[in-house]
């Protein structure tokens, strides 16, 4: 517990260095100026693209459950409803992993009775495709729209995707990996779930890709209000490296970090720092904002039931 509260602690503390930078090398007017010409109907927007997110992110989870043979699968609606809420402990909570296992605690009836350690592992293959759908975009904004990046953010990216899959593999190599390691926890390893279906598996990797390029529809919405001359395009190629930024371990859920990414990063396409801060902080803001209505369901009873 102790260990736990320091490694909170210290990501707090450089979450707030960080920002302490950031707002020694870019105006912090500029930036309210910028945060003061968003409209509502932007903020809707993006809000709207953030849900819809979640839902494509559900379908990802159900198509998972699927890959891994998971006899009882939850309808949609309930798993809609307990991402939102894995929304909300992601996006309020420090760590950004609290609600996977939340979620992945609530669906352990998907596997059987002593199906919690699948059912979680499903979860966190679920936000590996996000990240595997991350870099993939990543990688392909670098080969078509360099943005003066060099060569390195395209191989740290291929590598990423490697690593990922080799982590899916391994998770599916549970089986035989496990009684080799005897003990509580070779028991554990060997209960891991493994692929039974691969096209499932291979629509969940599609859905990352489709989820992933939400979030720069979502920031081109703002930036087309503060900086109206930035091309789609130009926000398609940069806020994807932004988002992957994000996933720095050592902050709060990527704030600062983010933040200072899009700050430098959208200077390649000509875009003042202060209206790149603005932009980040409101793509956070209506992710937040979907968060607190996952926060809103979790003090709701939940009546769904699962279906075959």
């Amino acid at each position: 517990m102790a260990r736990r509260t320091g490694v909170t602690v210290l990501k707090i503390a450089i979450t707030a260095l960080a920002f302490a930078w950031l707002f020694v090398v870019v105006d912090r007017r500029a930036v309210a100026s910028s945060l003061a010409r968003v409209t509502l109907v932007a903020f809707a927007g993006a809000v709207a693209l953030t849900l819809l997110g979640v839902f494509v992110g559900t379908l990802r989870w159900r198509a998972l459950l699927a890959a891994y043979g998971a006899p009882n699968r939850p309808s949609i609606a309930r798993l809609f409803r307990l991402y939102l809420v894995g929304t909300f402990y992601n996006t309020w909570l420090p760590g950004a992993v609290a609600g996977d296992v939340v979620r992945g605690v609530a669906t352990n009836e998907s596997f059987g009775a002593d199906g919690t350690v699948s059912a979680v592992a499903v979860v966190l293959i679920e936000r590996v495709l996000g990240l595997v759908g991350l870099l993939a975009i990543t990688a392909t904004v670098v080969l078509l729209h360099p943005l003066h990046q060099d060569s390195r953010v395209l191989y740290a990216s291929l590598a990423g995707i490697a690593l990922a899959f080799s982590l899916i593999a391994l998770v599916s190599a549970g089986y035989r990996i496990g009684p080799r390691i005897g003990g509580t926890l070779g028991q554990r390893i060997a209960s891991l779930p493994r692929i039974q279906s691969a096209a499932p598996f291979a629509l969940a990797i599609l859905l990352s890709l489709f989820t992933q390029i939400l979030v720069p529809l979502s920031a081109h919405l703002f930036m087309n209000v503060i900086d109206p001359h930035v091309a789609l395009t130009d926000t398609l190629a940069v806020f994807p490296i932004v988002t992957a930024a994000a996933y720095f371990p050592f902050s709060v859920n990527g704030a600062g970090v983010r933040e200072t990414a899009a700050a430098y990063l959208f200077e390649a396409v000509g875009v003042a720092r202060g209206d790149a801060v603005a932009v980040s902080l409101l793509v956070w803001c209506a992710q937040a904002a979907v968060g607190a209505l996952g926060g809103l369901l979790q003090l709701a009873p939940a009546k769904e039931k699962s279906a075959p």
